[in-house]
């Protein structure tokens, strides 16, 4: 009987570890992701920013564009 008793407390131990590195790797893999994330979003926000200040530029020179013309042949 204690060699059982034995046998299973060293199978609960082993299970306990592997569950253990298991836990702790999978948390290193969510904060990974979650930095990834993060950097991604920032990005993003900053392509947005770079996206917005292209357009208006693009519309004034669009403006610019057709208001030039149009100016000159009134004159």
């Amino acid at each position: 009987m204690n060699q059982i008793d034995d046998v299973c407390m060293d199978i609960e131990k082993t299970i306990n570890l592997t569950v253990q590195n298991t836990l702790n790797t999978l948390e290193r893999d969510c904060e990974k992701i979650a930095d990834l994330i993060d950097r991604k979003l920032a990005i993003d926000s900053a392509d947005r920013s770079s996206n917005f200040y292209a357009r208006i530029k693009g519309l004034t020179l669009y403006v610019i564009g057709v208001l030039l013309p149009l100016l000159l042949f009134m004159n």
